[in-house]
């Protein structure tokens, strides 16, 4: 989940998927409570649901907004 919610898309750095929570995972961990502006510990507890529901979200396509509104202008002030 943390890699679909763009950890290695952010920082270039890999996140093997192997099962345990190594220290990659840990500092995955951090590195996104830092982005959700909790206290990154890098420890996820059970009373952390909304945490859970971000990473959901985040991995989600459905859950990402889309472009739909033809070509994407920027006007100067």
């Amino acid at each position: 989940m943390l890699d679909a919610a763009g950890y290695t898309l952010s920082t270039g750095r890999p996140l093997p998927v192997t099962g345990q929570c190594s220290t990659d995972t840990i500092e995955a961990i951090r590195w996104y409570q830092s982005l959700l502006r909790m206290s990154p510990t890098g420890l996820v507890q059970p009373t952390d649901i909304w945490f859970m529901e971000a990473m959901r979200n985040a991995s989600s396509a459905e859950w990402r907004p889309k472009h739909s509104g033809g070509i994407l202008t920027v006007k100067g002030s």
